[in-house]
């Protein structure tokens, strides 16, 4: 049996390989071991962006605040995630309660 650590960096090597269905499946196995790991999270919503899966991306963000509100790089993905699909309002939001955080 592999621990996190190593299935976290079979993943990211996959990856980095573009063998992204694999990769999101070895994410998702992470998941299941540490389901309130937000950095698990929102390497999932990394993946997902790389597939074109935008709701999918934003979920995974959302849910790696809902482990960890104050997670800075989550905060900072959403805003990024709002900047891209041109929501300057609610990017300037994030933006600035990470400023805050930060």
């Amino acid at each position: 049996m592999t621990d996190n650590n190593t299935t976290l960096a079979q993943a990211a090597q996959a990856f980095q390989q573009g063998r992204l269905a694999e990769s999101l499946a070895l994410l998702n196995a992470a998941h299941a071991a540490a389901p309130r790991d937000p950095m698990v999270l929102l390497s999932i919503s990394v993946v997902l962006r790389g597939t074109g899966d935008s709701q999918g991306e934003l979920n995974a963000i959302e849910r790696s605040l809902v482990a960890d509100a104050y997670f800075l790089p989550g905060i900072l993905a959403r805003g990024n995630f709002h900047e891209r699909h041109g929501r300057m309002t609610q990017a300037a939001k994030d933006y600035g309660n990470a400023f805050i955080l930060g």
